[in-house]
């Protein structure tokens, strides 16, 4: 009761404070109402684990006084004849301890079925949330990535001005009727089936206003606003702040939007034929931010076309006084408890005792002074060991052909001590379990396990942290780590694994599934059956042969780039390699059968080639060669260097994209080839684009302004045909020169 009258003077507040900046700017309101719901959740988990202080008021009722508190009562009232209840008051006839251990029992009862309902609220509106998530997971994973270069140079110049760094995934599928946003190392635009058919002018609109979301860490509000409403479902003041906090979210960033230039009709326009498209997405939707929602869209609309509309937002300094004063209020609101002024809570006269439940099942073993222990359980091979490693470590799990799960630990680190270790049979297999026994702020353990199991066994990993290493076992492997990298060699089966960070090595293995790492290298060589990699820094290379993963053995990865060594040896060739990156420069000195590399933004460099090269980037400069085939690059805003030392064969030569920057292309003086060259120049431009060419090519420039792309423009085209003809090498650029030069190899 007192956290619930505690929460609603928050609620309160906030509101009286969102009144007053009625006039105000949306990003002003929808920062009261984070620091409000925000609030909220941290008063539950501080008033949780913080330690009480009492302040005594007059007047207070003295019933408040034994709130919370029913099962110590229970205890002092079990047995009438005993001395300690005799000593708290000694009066009392045995038929009022009767009726006061009623009234206990019966308080307890009702606060159980309270208790109940709470949690059951609770898991009902956190499920819902969870649900939502996982609807959004399978919708990114059953989208199409978009990868038209129209889009990718409209992502590349938002992003650049918008001041995103961080890398960005554009979906589309039928299963949205709008745009929507989520996520926040990595976030995802989700966007409608027909997204692709929009005018450039709707793509950079769209794309300006979702990444206002991410920018501003919208994700992150709405989820601390998921949290209170599962934490608070019965207190209707939680639903009304979640809402404001999403409305406010959409207003600012149509003021974002509005504030680079775009007039309000015209975003208003464009706003209004996105929702006509627009339907109610039910699960998924709470944990999302889409960007048409019909509820919202008449306010905002009325607030788009009001020239007079405050669409500042709050300077850093406001921002950081609003997080400050937040703190400064919930650490006492939480901690600070009214009591009536002349009760005496001390521990004597309340009578609070802490009655210890004894631990079911049989003791776990506990390391003495040697931390080097070893246990063992009987096993059949298909079952499954489950490791759950409270307590973080070392795992080296390797197969064997003795029916045995073997455990061989050695337990280190300044609160090894504190570790419990059980190992035990259950319904499926094995169970290998360790925590810390004793609750500290922080613990230190430096733990290590190295395994044995039946060569065909599943394993189930939930780790605190710590390297894990698999090897020559077949099954089914799958869980997390909080942190540390994954070493795989000779394993079959199927895999889903994921760590905090770290690198993932995978060689020698037939495996299907995923390995995901927060961030750290991916290496697949020598891998069958489809795995994939991913991760959320740095790079994933994997080698393209003939159902199998290329011999990546003579890669070396460090801060200068990826190098690849020279060989003879047919065995140990790296294939075609694929190299992907969400986000950063990648460095590639060289491709001897061709590369696909592409990073969500940052600078690609791909050295000597004899093959396909095809290099893309969310934003960033490309250079390419020198290459004996043909080169595709694309990026949404920077320079491009192609270098062609000999023509491979087929009906494309070079194809270029970007959406804003120049391009060189140094080609071999004997080139047989055509040419389609494009520079398109805006208003905004200061001077029109060049076509500078070795080769006598014919040129042409638009006399009018063409706004079919989006912002008008016109061209600098130029055409031909060398050497008879051949393949063609088409560039296509905004607001950059084109310089074709001779050059031998």
């Amino acid at each position: 009761m007192m956290l619930l009258l505690k929460v609603t003077l928050l609620f309160g507040a906030g509101w009286v404070v969102a009144l007053i900046l009625a006039h105000k700017s949306a990003a002003a309101r929808h920062l009261v109402w984070s620091l409000t719901l925000t609030g909220a959740v941290a008063l539950a988990i501080a008033s949780r684990f913080a330690p009480a202080v009492p302040v005594r008021m007059a007047g207070w009722p003295k019933a408040a006084q034994h709130v919370g508190v029913p099962a110590a009562s229970t205890v002092v009232a079990q047995s009438p004849e005993s001395a300690p209840v005799a000593r708290v008051e000694s009066t009392v006839r045995s038929t009022d301890v009767t009726t006061t251990q009623s009234g206990v029992r019966d308080g307890w009862d009702i606060g159980l079925l309270l208790g109940t309902a709470w949690l059951a609220g609770v898991l009902l509106v956190g499920g819902w949330y969870g649900l939502g998530h996982v609807r959004l997971w399978y919708l990114a994973r059953g989208a199409t990535p978009i990868l038209h270069h129209a889009w990718r140079a409209s992502l590349g110049a938002v992003a650049s001005r918008a001041g995103m760094t961080a890398p960005i995934r554009l979906l589309r599928t039928g299963a949205v009727g709008s745009p929507i946003t989520w996520g926040t190392r990595r976030p995802v635009v989700l966007l409608p089936a027909d997204a692709e058919s929009w005018p450039t002018e709707r793509q950079r609109v769209v794309l300006a206003h979702e990444l206002a979301h991410a920018v501003r860490a919208d994700y992150l509000s709405q989820l601390v606003a998921c949290a209170a409403c599962a934490i608070y479902w019965f207190h209707p003041l939680v639903w009304i702040a979640a809402r404001r906090l999403r409305v406010e979210s959409e207003r600012a960033c149509d003021d974002q939007v509005l504030d680079r230039g775009i007039s309000g009709a015209d975003y208003a326009a464009h706003l209004l034929d996105v929702a006509r498209q627009s339907r109610r997405f039910r699960l998924g939707g709470a944990v999302a931010i889409g960007m048409a929602r019909p509820s919202h869209l008449e306010g905002r609309l009325l607030a788009v076309l009001d020239p007079a509309c405050p669409r500042r937002v709050p300077p850093r300094a406001a921002r950081q006084a609003g997080w400050t004063g937040l703190a400064l209020i919930v650490l006492p609101l939480a901690v600070l408890t009214p009591v009536a002024r002349e009760s005496n809570l001390s521990r004597g006269d309340t009578g609070l005792l802490q009655p210890v439940n004894p631990q079911a099942g049989t003791r776990p073993f506990r390391a003495g002074e040697d931390s080097i222990f070893e246990r063992s359980a009987a096993a059949s091979p298909g079952e499954q060991l489950e490791l759950d490693l409270e307590s973080g470590g070392g795992i080296d799990l390797r197969g064997w052909d003795r029916p045995v799960v073997q455990v061989r630990g050695r337990l280190s680190g300044a609160n090894w001590e504190d570790t419990r270790v059980t190992l035990e049979r259950t319904d499926g297999g094995v169970r290998l379990h360790t925590w810390q026994d004793v609750r500290r702020r922080t613990s230190a353990t430096r733990h290590s396990f190295t395994i044995m199991v039946p060569r065909h066994f599943d394993v189930h990993i939930s780790s605190a942290g710590g390297q894990v290493s698999l090897a020559n076992v077949d099954g089914v492997f799958e869980g997390e780590t909080g942190g540390g990298g994954f070493r795989i060699d000779r394993v079959t089966g199927v895999a889903h694994l994921s760590t905090g960070g770290g690198d993932v090595n995978v060689t020698d293995s037939d495996l299907r599934g995923r390995i995901n790492t927060g961030g750290g290298l991916v290496m697949l060589s020598r891998v069958r059956g489809g795995l994939k990699g991913s991760s959320g820094s740095g790079p994933v290379i994997q080698g393209d042969g003939t159902g199998v993963s290329g011999d990546l053995s003579r890669l070396r990865v460090d801060r200068a780039g990826i190098h690849v060594g020279e060989t003879r040896d047919e065995s140990a060739r790296t294939g075609w390699l694929h190299i992907a990156k969400a986000g950063g420069s990648i460095t590639l000195d060289a491709a001897p059968e061709g590369a696909e590399v592409s990073t969500g933004g940052g600078e690609v460099r791909v050295g000597r080639s004899s093959g396909f090269v095809e290099a893309s980037t969310g934003g960033g400069d490309v250079s390419v060669g020198p290459v004996a085939g043909s080169v595709e690059a694309s990026t949404g805003a920077g320079t491009v260097h192609v270098w062609i030392s000999e023509a491979g064969k087929g009906d494309r030569l070079v194809q270029v994209f970007s959406g804003h920057g120049s391009v060189v292309l140094d080609l071999p003086p004997n080139l047989s080839a055509r040419f389609e060259l494009e520079t398109a120049y805006t208003e905004q431009s200061p001077r029109k684009g060049r076509i500078e060419s070795d080769w006598n090519l014919s040129q042409e420039e638009t006399d009018r302004w063409d706004d079919t792309e989006g912002s008008p423009r016109k061209y600098v085209r130029a055409t031909g045909s060398v050497g008879g003809g051949g393949p063609l090498i088409k560039v296509k650029i905004v607001n950059g020169d084109i310089t074709v030069r001779r050059r031998n190899p």
